[in-house]
This record gives structure tokens, sequence and C-alpha cells, in this order.
């Protein structure tokens, strides 16, 4: 009969061979997952290509044949919905071409980048009708002056998106809903960073252990893949910077990245 010691072994090792089964589900999916973006990135840029295609033509047709000071309104109507398809195709183009690089993303490649700056070309290009249209509020409270950190902008750009898009989502019934966003100098003068705050019902604790980890998602199966923050962890990580995440003093939820000023 094994002693006692033995039998810790042997319950060390299964816990062990748990865990590593766990792990090699979880690669295996993330493989699976990168296989299927790729996939779906190539099928789909050709549809898109051929709708922008089809409506610039058919905007500057109608535009040569009626000019936009026509007296019919529903040529005026007709205009923006036009321009309203093609902003929209575009936005697919950029989804798609942000498929393409993260799939072959270069982790190492990182230059200085004004920080403020590129969160608010974000929000404007990506972000602010969705804003508007859901009548969400957005608080931004940048630093004055221009705040440069060591990064790469697509990293940087994805982790900001991942991270504003949970927030917007876990707004969706609040009454006011309200999405703050911060950048700041830390005490530390080597790291400035972002932080993004959200109004909603918060996280509950038995999540926070585990809030990084793939898969790991408090939505329902229909709106969430449960890869969002443990991706936007990863490209902070490659990034040589922190994540945590930190509950809003008002109620909600809050998640700071911290990056670089300087090379390390």
């Amino acid at each position: 009969m094994p002693t006692l010691s033995a039998q810790q072994q042997i319950a060390t090792l299964e816990r062990e061979k748990a865990e590593l089964r766990v792990e090699l589900e979880q690669a295996r999916k993330l493989a699976y997952l990168g296989m299927m973006a790729t996939t779906v990135a190539h099928e789909v840029s050709q549809p898109i290509h051929n709708i922008k295609a089809a409506t610039d033509v058919t905007l500057h047709r109608l535009k040569k044949k009626y000019p936009f000071d026509s007296t019919e309104p529903i040529f005026e109507h007709i205009y923006h919905q036009l321009e309203l398809i093609n902003r929209q195709t575009e936005r697919l183009r950029k989804i798609i071409e942000n498929f393409r690089q993260f799939a072959r993303w270069n982790k190492n490649h990182r230059e200085f980048i004004n920080l403020n700056q590129l969160l608010e070309q974000t929000i404007e290009t990506i972000f602010a009708a969705q804003f508007r249209n859901n009548n969400i509020k957005l608080v931004q409270q940048l630093e004055s002056e221009p705040l440069m950190v060591y990064a790469n902008p697509f990293l940087l750009q994805e982790i900001f998106s991942i991270l504003l898009s949970n927030a917007i989502e876990a707004i969706e019934t609040q009454k006011l809903p309200t999405v703050w966003v911060t950048t700041f100098r830390s005490l530390n003068s080597n790291e400035a960073g972002f932080r993004i705050e959200d109004n909603g019902s918060g996280l509950a604790p038995e999540y926070r252990q585990h809030l990084f980890e793939p898969f790991m998602s408090t939505k329902t199966t229909e709106k969430g893949t449960g890869l969002g923050l443990h991706l936007a962890y990863q490209m902070v990580q490659d990034l040589k910077g922190r994540l945590n995440y930190q509950d809003h003093s008002g109620g909600g939820a809050g998640f700071i990245v911290i990056l670089p000023t300087e090379e390390r």
C-alpha cells in the first residue's frame, strides 16, 4: 500500500495531468479558431470588395445624372444610404485586414506612439456611431500633453477595441449608460497607460481569478467566445505591459493597461 508521501505524489501527478489535458484542449481550440479566422477573412474579402465596387459605381452614376442639389428629397436620401454602405464596407475591410494582421502579427515590432491620439482615432473611426446610436455617454479624460508609449500600434488598437467593446456590452441595460476613458502617466516615469471604466453591473468575485484565461466568459454563449480578454492580456504581455481589473468607484468594471514609455 502506497505511503502517504507516495499518495500525495500520485495525487499531484493526477492533478497535473488533468491541468495539462485542459491546456491541450484550449490550445487545440485556439489553433482551430486561428485557422477559421484566416479562412473567413479570405472568403469574405471578395464579396466585400464587390459590394463596395458596385456601390461606388452606382453612387458615381447617380451623382452624374442627378446632382446632389436636386429638388427631389429621395435622391439625397439615396446618396446618404449609399455613402453609409460605403463607410460600413470600408469598416468591414479594415476588420478583415485586422484578422490577417493578427494571424501574422510581429509582436517584436514596436515604436513610439502617441497614446492619446491613437485612442481618439480609434473611438472616432470605429466606435463613434455606436456611442451615438445607443445614447452612450463617453467621458474622455486624457492627459493634456502628448503621451508617448513604446508599443505595436496594431496590437495597442486591438487591446483598446476589445476593452471598449466589453464596456459597451456591459451597459446595454443601463438607463444612463456611461463609459470613461482615461489616460495617465504612472508614478514610475518609465510607464504610462489608460483606463476604461463603465457603469454596468461589474464583475462577480468568482470570475476574477480566471478572468484572463481563454474561453472564460461572463456573457451568454450567443455574445461571448471567452477569447477577447485572454487575447488582450496576451497582447499586453507581448508589449511588456500589464493588464489589471479594478472595480469602478461608482459601480461597474474597470480595466487598466500600463505600458512602457521606453524600450525594454
